[in-house]
């Protein structure tokens, strides 16, 4: 982060700090130096400031002036850290050279601005009328606009009895209750100041390839609501569109407020024009969610569920944005869009996040920001805390998922037709064609090397051009029933007339009326001719088992980017031909002819053929486009981009 813009003595410096006078720019500083909890480290004798990135934003202004170590006070007497709850932090010293505490906050403008009473000039501090309120807002707003994270640092004075009495009251306990006691409305407002807090360049190519594969992100932020929609419709969660809409809403809230109406702001609201949210009007408009208790002792277990579903369905349903977000408005968001019928992923850094990512179908912590915590609460550690992860998770997701499709598709296909020739050859011939051997070699080809070969195709990108899949889909689909069914009625048919004409066929001795162990110098050509088909309709199914979709009529297409398979494909091609050529007694093969192993490839590779065939029947829709197919949409619940949290769910419709 990088601080942008200094609005302080009445002027607006932005850059241009050097500019800011002497007193103005030290009174600040020490605002700032005796607040924070980031520190300033020396590496290779350059000052580098490390930990929060807020904090480092403003150090790193710090660290240029001179002389900053004077200006930190020696007695800090109480610290109260800053949490999303109430959105401030604040460190009192003790100031006994003039029989005082000082007080040093910064915060949120929303926050900050209501308790404050005064606010500085060099030439004399000035009360906050209505004006000189209005004048900062505005100031606020325009630096929200810009995607400016905006803060209010501010100081008080209080007086040495005043903070005893107060600090006995609780008990010299001094919590957050002490602190808004002892700030009242009192604050002296030093200066206003907006933070730039860039986003990666990956991050909108990532938003758009996850629309691409229908997955709708939500953005969850401490951020002020105006700031958030402006950094929504850099990264392209909002188009022009929406945020114009966003921000008009959110002006008009403003004016509301302003007038003093008292009453229903929500009323009529149209939610389908809801495109960004508070968290504190999120809570309100969709109705909260409660706890149940249910068992005792060790078995007791909370259920918490939404107050109002069908309310949330309406108010999330075009919501992208939710600003000044508690850790609650986090979970009742995955919550919610999970109880609706949403498939979540969350990501997240902080500890507040963990139970939004306890929560969530699948909770991802940053690797590098994240605590403990919260990777102990998440699924997923992203090492790189890069939101374009997220895209290579869904990649691989799909594929991995693609693949057991495949495999399946090729092993069923595989099994069903070797049951049926082993039984058929038992009843028919008395005796199964292929024998114990050739059956471990199949089975190898089945599962070892089908398993290595399907399963190590690469992730592409047209993985993103589909929907994901709903968690209630069956993992065989009805077009891989269809290939299923029709390939073994095809293999088991080519099979069959082998048995029966194979020797006719080939010109050579029957084996239908001998057994295995009858193996001599005349017979045993025509099955390991069957033998050798068998394994070539395998070779060539698994070509045809790579495609899952009717659309994808070639099936050739990639095949030579995954050497792997080809390495596979080659391995059972040479091995067949090996054990086929000098198998001989052990094995029971007869080595053919190169003209009849080619012939025994030309009949396997009718599968081809007919697989491409069944492609052109109207029959089997490509996933995403039959009903039911679910349209996604991340909800993360937390995918840091910079500093700000995002949402992703899975939306089923």
């Amino acid at each position: 982060m990088k601080l942008n813009s200094i609005y302080i003595n009445e002027m607006l410096y932005q850059r241009d700090f050097h500019t800011i006078d002497e007193n103005s720019a030290k009174l600040f500083a020490s605002s700032i130096i005796n607040n924070v909890s980031a520190k300033i480290k020396v590496e290779n004798s350059v000052e580098k400031a490390e930990g929060n990135p807020t904090e480092v934003g403003l150090l790193s202004y710090i660290i240029r002036l001179k002389n900053y170590k004077e200006l930190l006070e020696p007695k800090q007497v109480a610290r109260l850290p800053f949490d999303s709850a109430y959105k401030y932090m604040a460190s009192i010293y003790d100031v006994p050279s003039e029989n005082k505490y000082r007080l040093y906050i910064k915060g949120g403008p929303d926050v900050i601005l209501p308790r404050a009473s005064t606010a500085y000039s060099k030439q004399k501090n000035f009360g906050l009328t209505e004006e000189k309120r209005a004048s900062f807002a505005k100031i606020q707003g325009d630096m929200a606009e810009g995607q400016q994270r905006t803060l209010i640092i501010g100081q008080l004075d209080i007086e040495a009895s005043r903070f005893k009495s107060v600090a006995e009251k609780y008990n010299n306990e001094l919590n957050r209750q002490f602190f808004d006691e002892i700030i009242e409305k009192n604050i002296q407002v030093v200066a206003l100041v907006g933070i730039i807090d860039p986003y990666r360049k990956e991050v909108p190519d990532a938003i758009k390839k996850c629309k691409q594969a229908s997955v709708l992100v939500r953005m969850v932020t401490g951020d002020y609501i105006k700031t958030a929609i402006a950094i929504a419709k850099e990264i392209k969660i909002l188009n022009d569109l929406e945020a114009k809409e966003a921000l008009q809403r959110v002006r008009e809230k403003e004016e509301i407020a302003k007038s003093g109406h008292v009453g229903n702001q929500f009323e009529a609201e149209d939610f389908s024009k809801i495109y960004a949210l508070e968290g504190p009007e999120f809570r309100i408009l969709c109705g909260g969610y409660r706890e149940t208790v249910e068992g005792d002792g060790e078995k007791r277990t909370i259920k918490r569920e939404l107050n109002n579903s069908e309310l949330f369905k309406k108010v999330t349903k075009n919501l992208k944005v939710i600003a000044r977000a508690s850790p609650d408005d986090k979970f009742l968001l995955v919550l919610g869009l999970k109880e609706t019928g949403s498939i979540v992923a969350v990501t997240g850094d902080g500890t507040n996040d963990a139970p939004a990512l306890h929560c969530a179908d699948v909770g991802l912590s940053m690797g590098i920001r994240g605590t403990d915590i919260a990777k102990a609460a998440s699924d997923i550690v992203l090492q790189d805390d890069s939101f374009s992860s997220i895209i290579t998770a869904i990649k691989y997701g799909r594929n991995v998922y693609d693949c057991i499709r495949k495999f399946l598709q090729f092993q069923l296909t595989t099994n069903v037709v070797a049951v049926f020739m082993t039984l058929m050859g038992g009843v028919i011939l008395n005796d199964a064609p292929l024998n114990a051997i050739q059956m471990l070699w199949v089975n190898l080809i089945m599962d070892s090397f089908a398993s290595l070969a399907l399963a190590t195709e690469a992730p592409k990108d047209s993985l993103l051009n589909r929907k994901p899949y709903p968690k209630e889909d069956n993992i065989i689909t009805p077009y891989m029933t269809l290939n299923v069914i029709t390939q073994a009625i095809l293999q088991i048919t080519i099979l069959t007339v082998i048995i029966f004409y194979g020797d006719w066929i080939f010109n050579v001795p029957s084996d239908r009326e001998l057994s295995h162990y009858q193996w001599n110098d005349v017979n045993g050509y025509h099955f390991t001719i069957f033998f050798n088909i068998f394994v070539f309709l395998q070779v060539f199914n698994s070509i045809n088992a790579r495609k899952l979709r009717r659309s994808e009529k070639n099936v050739f297409s990639g095949i030579f980017e995954n050497y792997l398979y080809i390495g596979v494909q080659l391995l059972i091609v040479f091995g067949q031909i090996l054990m086929v050529e000098v198998g001989g007694r052990a094995i029971r093969t007869k080595p053919l002819t190169a003209y009849q192993h080619l012939l025994c490839m030309a009949i396997a590779s009718i599968c081809l053929v007919v697989s491409y065939l069944l492609k052109l029947l109207p029959y089997g829709d490509d996933e995403g486009e039959e009903p039911g197919w679910v349209k996604s949409a991340l909800t993360r619940k937390s995918i840091r981009l910079t500093n700000r949290t995002i949402p992703l769910s899975i939306k089923k419709k």
